[in-house]
């Protein structure tokens, strides 16, 4: 097999489902993961042999860009994808006990306004992401300005897409300003 020549780095993993779609979808991309959850990482390593893709994804433990920093990823990863905790502290509680009793609180709980780690994950993208690298994150139903207001104040984006979902913004993309920063 040839060497993999796009770098696509995924936090907040859980059971490695996007993870594991990303590189079934293309032999050309080298996926390195990572959760908080050390037992989070546990099943995303059994769903990921299971599919054989050992070779194109590597896991790791640590808070969101903690393992690939002390790997020295900085400056050479082409995409950030993330599905962040964006549920506010409040609202947890309402949601359907289906939805509360699968996941751990830590998965879900985005902190009083839901974009609690939307700062971190934008900023620090920065220092991963390639020139014209791109980040892509979900957000919750009515986030995009306060998300997009964070992307902007960094004044490291040349730009901002969205995806919605029946009708609504669900989802954002960000590419790195390609200035050789």
């Amino acid at each position: 097999a040839s060497e993999a020549d796009l770098l696509l780095i995924e936090l907040g993993t859980g059971c490695g489902n996007i993870t594991a779609s990303i590189a079934l979808r293309s032999t050309r991309i080298k996926v390195l993961a990572s959760d908080i959850s050390r037992a989070a990482v546990a099943v995303a390593q059994r769903n990921i042999n299971a599919y054989g893709l050992g070779d194109r994804v590597s896991l790791f433990c640590g808070d969101l860009f903690a393992p690939f920093q002390a790997a020295g990823f900085q400056g050479n990863v082409d995409f950030v994808v993330c599905n962040p905790p964006y549920i506010p502290t409040s609202s947890l509680n309402k949601l359907p006990s289906d939805i509360i009793d699968r996941q751990p609180r830590i998965a879900l709980d985005g902190g009083p306004y839901g974009i609690t780690i939307f700062r971190r994950l934008i900023t620090d993208s920065l220092l991963m992401l390639k020139p014209s690298g791109m980040l892509f994150f979900e957000i919750g139903e009515r986030q995009e300005k306060l998300a997009v207001r964070l992307i902007e104040q960094t004044g490291g984006y040349a730009d901002i897409g969205y995806f919605k979902s029946d009708g609504i913004i669900r989802a954002l993309r960000a590419t790195n300003k390609d200035d050789g920063k």
